[in-house]
């Protein structure tokens, strides 16, 4: 899909969020010796609200590949917090 056909849809789906927040609580920088490789691994709690007044939230861990200052590799896995966490994540500062 191009440019011109997939912005006015993202900007469309982004409408129908109210409010959303993507909260950082753990950044760990790592040296991959072997390849020479740079990496971050972060873990964010991203809440969202949309316009109807529906509420959901995920938690998140990224891994990032840095090369000369730029991500040149991201994946990115969805987690299901535990009760217990949930109860943690949702005291974090943030929205």
């Amino acid at each position: 899909m191009s440019n011109k056909k997939i912005e006015p849809a993202l900007r469309k789906w982004r409408k129908s969020y109210k409010e959303t927040s993507n909260i950082p609580f753990s950044l760990i920088s790592l040296h991959n010796k072997d390849l020479d490789q740079q990496w971050v691994i972060a873990w964010t709690w991203n809440k969202w609200r949309d316009v109807d007044g529906g509420r959901d939230s995920m938690l998140y861990c990224d891994n990032w590949r840095l090369k000369g200052g730029k991500i040149v590799y991201l994946n990115t896995l969805e987690n299901l917090p535990s009760k217990a966490l949930l109860k943690t994540l949702n005291k974090l500062p943030g929205k």
